[in-house]
């Protein structure tokens, strides 16, 4: 059976999250998000109209505190 048409294409993924706690109810950290290319396609419709989704590359920080 062949590809479909409009199917998204395969890909590889990548995240990291990196976690530091000073103290056990302190956390901190680094999250890096589809780290192997810039943006990927998500999702694409040929049937009905709708635009393709694409998911970015994102970094974020994160804190929390536990209590």
């Amino acid at each position: 059976m062949g590809a479909l048409e409009g199917a998204v294409p395969s890909y590889n993924s990548a995240d990291i999250r990196l976690t530091y706690r000073p103290i056990e109810t302190v956390e901190l950290s680094l999250i890096g998000e589809n780290l192997l290319q810039k943006r990927r396609l998500e999702y694409f419709q040929e049937v009905f109209p709708a635009p393709a989704e694409y998911v970015s590359r994102t970094a974020s920080i994160q804190a929390r505190v536990r209590f």
